[in-house]
């Protein structure tokens, strides 16, 4: 079977620690740690240490933004659950037109 060549020599690829990305990103420690053990974050292991490639970061933090228009999306689903709500107290008063 042939060898894949790697995109980057691997002598270049700094593998950050946990700590260093949790102070990068300010995540928790602990959360990444659990995140990586459930196999919920891209990371590095190598036999107990776990680490995270700059392109992990990279994707951690990607996943993890919220955009303006999300935002939007986000506050109009808000007024329409508290319409529902208010329009839910009001009980057996309330007629659609």
């Amino acid at each position: 079977m042939p060898m894949l060549e790697p995109s980057l020599p691997l002598a270049r690829v700094r593998v950050y620690t946990l700590a260093e990305v949790a102070e990068l990103t300010g995540a928790s420690l602990g959360q990444l740690r659990d995140d990586c053990r459930a196999r919920r974050l891209t990371h590095f292991r190598r036999g107990r240490t776990i680490g995270m490639t700059l392109a992990h970061i990279e994707e951690f933090v990607a996943v993890h933004t919220i955009l303006a228009a999300k935002i939007a999306a986000m506050s109009e689903l808000e007024e329409v659950v508290m319409m529902s709500r208010r329009n839910a107290r009001r009980g057996t008063r309330w007629r659609a037109a």
